[in-house]
């Protein structure tokens, strides 16, 4: 999808965000979305799987035209995603973004954010394994910018 989500921040720690995903607002995402639809009962009807389904659910089976699956996804369609981007890094004089390299938030003192909001645009992948790579890093930073040492650490003296 190309389209760029927006929310609404307050300064109210506690207030719950208002987040709107921006679904469907392109042309690009209608035809796409129709497009997969389409697609996918096709794969179902003549692929490996033909043996094994039945029928599509219900109201899938009597759609035929776009502006009938638009509908359908538009009034009974979810997202299942893992949404990222809330806090894009950008360069550290950027005037957009939300944290620089360091992962450090722009105009505060010493406050990281170390998960996937991080990301500059949703990854070509599951967002598992760059989530791990960013809490790595990022627990490296934290630990050398405190200073840290643990027991077992080779400079701490005792291995």
């Amino acid at each position: 999808m190309r389209r760029r989500g927006s929310d609404t921040k307050s300064l109210n720690p506690f207030a719950e965000p208002v987040i709107n995903p921006n679904y469907l607002t392109t042309d690009f995402d209608t035809f796409a979305i129709v497009q997969v639809m389409k697609n996918a009962l096709v794969f179902l009807k003549n692929g490996i799987f033909a043996d094994y389904v039945a029928a599509p659910y219900s109201p899938l089976a009597d759609l035929t035209t776009d502006e009938e699956f638009l509908n359908y996804t538009e009034n009974g369609g979810i997202m299942i995603d893992h949404e990222v981007g809330t806090s894009r890094m950008s360069p550290s004089n950027a005037s957009w973004g939300v944290v620089d390299r360091k992962l450090l938030v722009k105009g505060t003192s010493g406050l990281r954010i170390v998960n996937a909001s991080i990301f500059p645009s949703i990854p070509e992948c599951h967002t598992q394994d760059p989530t791990y790579i960013v809490a790595e890093k990022g627990a490296t930073m934290i630990i050398a910018a405190h200073r840290l040492r643990f027991k077992g650490d080779r400079t701490d003296g005792s291995g």
